[in-house]
């Protein structure tokens, strides 16, 4: 009997020991299954900080690209500005040259006309001169 009652002691000892390891083996897999969800939590926020930096990564890589273009797009502003600069001068010289031109031609109309008159002024002399001799030969 007390045999019996030792081992039936020992076999409930093994069964509360048995339980307590199920129960320590059902939290061993509670916790380990947290665990792979933390895990995951953990790795989807790495990824995402990876896609955020990456992003911002080609962000600034656009906005240098902008940077760029717009300087390109200042020098080539510059460029023309100093080109229509340059055509403006050449334009108000050529103007002024035109200027001078009609100026220079105007004079020469006046003088033309000056002396056409003079002419036409000679020949009405010459020809009063003529008809007055014309008259005093019939005479």
């Amino acid at each position: 009997r007390r045999r019996a009652e030792e081992l039936r002691l020992e076999l409930v000892a093994a069964v509360d020991s048995e339980i307590g390891v199920q129960e320590a083996m059902r939290r061993l897999t509670v916790d380990a299954a947290r665990a792979d969800e933390l895990g995951d939590e953990y790795a989807k926020s790495l990824q995402a900080e990876r896609c955020e930096s990456e992003m911002m990564r080609d962000e600034r890589q656009q906005l240098e690209d902008l940077r760029q273009e717009a300087a390109k797009a200042a020098a080539r502003a510059a460029s023309l500005e100093d080109a229509m600069r340059c055509q403006q001068e050449e334009v108000s010289k050529n103007e002024r040259a035109m200027f001078e031109t009609a100026e220079d031609l105007n004079s020469v109309a006046k003088r033309a006309n000056q002396e056409n008159a003079a002419l036409k002024e000679e020949y009405a002399q010459w020809k009063d001169r003529a008809l007055s001799e014309e008259q005093h030969l019939q005479r």
